[in-house]
């Protein structure tokens, strides 16, 4: 699979499932619980799979789909709104 098509199709099923769970707006005690679930487990499958792919298939899962998945910006907003509270 080329590079570029395992890029964008890691970054559409990624921030597709990041989407779909933020629909969820999950929160206990106005902390953001659905973006620290969604950052721990997408940390999590980059530990697990650590070492076991490479080439196209590093770029589909860690840069496309975990990288999408787990958006630092998403993070942020939910961070900032909840200090300004």
């Amino acid at each position: 699979m080329n590079s570029y098509l395992a890029l964008i199709l890691g970054a559409v099923l990624g921030s597709s499932l990041r989407y779909f769970i933020n629909l969820l707006n999950y929160s206990i005690a106005g902390l953001p619980v659905t973006t620290i679930l969604v950052n721990i487990s997408g940390s999590a499958l980059a530990g697990l799979f650590l070492n076991k792919v490479n080439g196209t298939n590093y770029i589909f899962l860690y840069i496309g789909l975990l990288g999408s998945f787990t958006t630092l910006s998403s993070f942020n907003i939910d961070m900032f709104n909840l200090l300004s509270d």
